[in-house]
C-alpha cells in the first residue's frame, strides 16, 4: 500500500502516481490531514452536525470514485472538544467507501486519543483503539520502544496485521536511529508479526550531496538500492499482475 502524503488538508495523488501504483498491483491512498489550531477550526466545521459529517464523507468517497483511489489516511493532529462526531465520521466513511470502492482502506494515524487530546501513544491501546475498531487499520507513531510493540500485539488481538508500525527513515526520536539502521527497526517489528509503515523513504535522495552533479544519479541509485536491499527480507512483495510469455 502506498500513501501519498503532504501537509495539505486533502491530498490527492497525481494521476500518473495512481496509474503506476495500480499497474504494479499496489493500492494507493490519499491523505486527509488537520493540524494544530487551524486544524481544530476545520474539524469544528466538519464535525458540526450529522449533516456536515455526511456531506464531508460523501466528498471523500466521491473523490475516491472519480480518481480510482483506494482510500484515505486520516491524520487528525489537533485537539478536539468532543470525539463522538469524529468516531461517527470514521465509521460512516469506512462503511460507505467499502460499498463504493470494494477493497479500499481507511487508515487512522495514532494522534488524537479517545478524550480528544492530541497525545501520540506510539502503540495501540485503550486510548486509541476506539478509532481502530471502526476502520481498516492504524498507523502507529514512530517513537515506539519494544514494550510498545508488546502492548500493541496484545491490544490488536486477531487484527495484528492491521497495525502499521511507523518507521521513520530520517531517524527522528526513532528506534536505532533510522537511516541505514532502519532495517533494525523493521526486523524488530517483524518479530511481533505486525505490519510496517515506512515513512520518508525519500531520505536516500533528500540527504545526498548535490555535488558532483555528474555522479548524482549513480550515487543515488547505489544508496537507494543498498537501503531497500537491507529491508527486502522483511517485506511482503506483490505478485506478478501482468501476463507475459517467454520466447524459445
Amino acid at each position: 500500500v502506498f500513501v501519498y502524503f503532504s501537509h495539505h488538508l486533502i491530498k490527492i495523488p497525481p494521476l500518473c502516481w495512481i496509474n503506476t501504483a495500480h499497474n504494479n498491483g499496489v493500492k494507493i491512498l490519499g491523505t486527509f490531514i488537520t493540524e494544530w489550531k487551524p486544524g481544530k477550526d476545520i474539524c469544528d466545521e466538519i464535525f458540526l452536525s450529522p449533516e456536515t459529517i455526511k456531506k464531508f464523507v460523501n466528498v471523500l468517497v466521491d473523490i475516491c470514485v472519480l480518481f480510482k483511489l483506494d482510500g484515505w489516511l486520516l491524520n487528525i493532529e489537533n485537539n478536539l472538544d468532543n470525539t463522538e462526531p469524529l468516531k461517527c465520521f470514521i465509521k460512516q466513511l469506512t462503511t460507505k467507501i467499502h460499498k463504493k470502492r470494494p477493497g479500499s482502506l481507511i487508515i487512522w494515524y495514532d494522534s488524537v486519543i479517545d478524550d480528544g487530546k492530541l497525545v501520540w501513544q506510539n502503540e495501540l491501546n485503550a486510548k486509541n483503539k476506539c478509532y481502530f475498531d471502526d476502520c481498516d487499520g492504524i498507523f502507529i507513531n514512530y517513537s515506539w520502544k519494544e514494550e510498545n510493540l508488546v502492548n500493541t500485539l496484545k491490544a490488536a488481538e486477531h487484527r495484528y496485521l492491521d497495525v502499521y508500525v511507523g518507521v521513520d527513515v530520517f531517524g527522528r526520536n526513532f528506534y536505532e536511529g533510522g537511516k541505514f539502521n532502519t532495517y533494525l527497526a523493521v526486523e524488530k517489528i517483524r518479530e511481533y508479526n505486525l505490519s510496517i509503515a515506512v515513512f520518508a523513504q525519500g531520505w536516500t535522495h533528500e540527504t545526498l550531496d548535490l555535488e558532483p552533479a555528474n555522479t548524482f544519479l549513480e550515487r543515488f541509485l547505489i544508496r537507494n538500492n543498498a537501503f531497500w536491499k537491507s529491508l527486502w527480507q522483511y517485506l511482503y512483495t506483490h505478485p506478478i499482475n501482468a501476463v507475459f510469455e517467454t520466447l524459445f
